[in-house]
């Protein structure tokens, strides 16, 4: 399912940057650089949700294969900071 959801984000990722270039290949000459600096900041957004997006559902996928196995990979990072924010844990007996 993972997968699939990949495969969806990256079509329409295509179909958005040949729409965004068709409109620019049609636009009037005289029109082009305000329709050119709005592309040069939506493409970089664009991909930028698109990668946080990725990422974050490369990370559940991550836990939730490793949960299958018996792992998680966050548990270190919770016992660092549960440890860190209780002063009880903190004491040496």
């Amino acid at each position: 399912m993972w997968i699939l959801m990949v495969i969806m984000w990256l079509s329409i990722t295509s179909m958005a940057f040949s729409y965004g270039y068709s409109i620019v290949a049609v636009t009037p000459i005289k029109d082009r650089d305000a329709l050119r600096r709005t592309m040069i900041v939506a493409i970089p957004v664009w991909c930028g949700v698109m990668g946080l997006l990725f990422l974050g559902h490369t990370l559940g996928l991550t836990e939730k294969w490793l949960k299958k196995k018996g792992k998680s990979m966050w548990e270190p990072v919770r016992n660092f900071f549960g440890n860190q924010c209780n002063p009880k844990a903190m004491e040496v007996v």
